[in-house]
C-alpha cells in the first residue's frame, strides 16, 4: 500500500496541546520516524476542510483517533472518524487505530458506529506503560 503519510491525526481542537507536545514529537522522532499527516501542517488553505480530511484519510496508511471526551464532542471529530471507518470498509483493511487519550466513559453511551468500532476491534489506551 504506497501512501503518502503513515497515518492522519484526527483529534478534538482542545487537545492540541497533547498532540504537538506529546504525539508528535514521539511519532516523528528520530527512533520512530513516521510521517504524519496533521492538519494544521498539511491541509492545503483554502480548501474545504470535509475534502482535506477526505484526502488526508485517504493518502495515509492509517488513521489514529486521539479519543477524549472532546472528540466526542466535536462535530468534526466524528466526521473524520467516519471518513476514515468507511475508507477502512471500502479498502476492506482495518486502517482505523484508537487511542484512549482520556477516560471517555460508558462505551454503550458512544454514537453507535464507534462503538460497534470499540466493541470489535482493538484500541490503544495513551496510559499503558506497555505503548
Amino acid at each position: 500500500m504506497n501512501k503518502r503519510y503513515d497515518a492522519f491525526i484526527s483529534y478534538a481542537h482542545k487537545d492540541e496541546e497533547f498532540v504537538t507536545k506529546e504525539l508528535l514529537p514521539r511519532f516523528e522522532s528520530e527512533e520512530l520516524n513516521f510521517k504524519i499527516c496533521w492538519h494544521v501542517r498539511d491541509f492545503m488553505p483554502g480548501e474545504m476542510i470535509a475534502n482535506e480530511t477526505t484526502k488526508a484519510v485517504e493518502e495515509s496508511r492509517r488513521t489514529i483517533i486521539i479519543l477524549s471526551l472532546n472528540y466526542l464532542e466535536s462535530v468534526w471529530g466524528q466526521i473524520e472518524f467516519s471518513t476514515a471507518y468507511l475508507q477502512s470498509l471500502a479498502d476492506k483493511c482495518n486502517r482505523v487505530i484508537p487511542i484512549i487519550y482520556q477516560d471517555i466513559g460508558d462505551i454503550e453511551q458512544l454514537d453507535p458506529q464507534l462503538q460497534a468500532y470499540l466493541k470489535t476491534n482493538t484500541y490503544i489506551r495513551w496510559d499503558d506503560p506497555w505503548f
